[in-house]
């Protein structure tokens, strides 16, 4: 059985290993332009557990406060998105919708304001038309690298 602070210290080390590197290279420009660098893909991967890591701790809250503090749906939705299309991941309508924390009807609104601000498109998938992905577009992937950026 692994020691799991000694994990989590190393989990910390190599977060810290690659802010490190990300301030020594400057890759911020790299990050902000549309071209996908072999160099940005590896920023894109540490900002997706950087984004899973404020999904976590946004959870996190729920254990200790009331849910409806929190009405960030569409943060939510986006943070989640994000991680999954770093993994490669799908992501559907219902998935979204449980990400976001909010009941299904006020799920899909902020799906819905997130399409009309051009932050994410709806697809069809291509085994069963009754579901639909749901994928970040260039504006919504850059809003999210920058957000994400300000954590740091």
């Amino acid at each position: 059985m692994k020691d799991p602070v000694s994990a989590e210290l190393r989990e910390l080390a190599e977060r810290l290993i690659k802010v490190a590197e990300l301030q020594a290279n400057i890759v911020i420009p790299a990050i902000a332009s549309s071209n996908m660098h072999k160099e940005t893909n590896l920023d894109d991967e540490y900002l997706a557990s950087i984004a899973k890591d404020e999904l976590k701790r946004r959870n996190n809250r729920r254990n200790h406060l009331p849910e409806f503090l929190f009405s960030e749906g569409g943060w939510q939705i986006l943070l989640e998105m994000f991680i999954c299309e770093q993994a490669g991941r799908p992501v559907t309508v219902k998935r979204a919708c449980i990400a976001s924390g909010c009941p299904p009807t006020t799920a899909l609104r902020y799906i819905a304001i997130l399409i009309e601000n051009s932050l994410i498109y709806r697809t069809n998938t291509n085994s069963d038309r009754r579901t639909k992905h749901l994928i970040l577009t260039e504006k919504g992937k850059r809003a999210m690298r920058s957000s994400l950026m300000e954590i740091l």
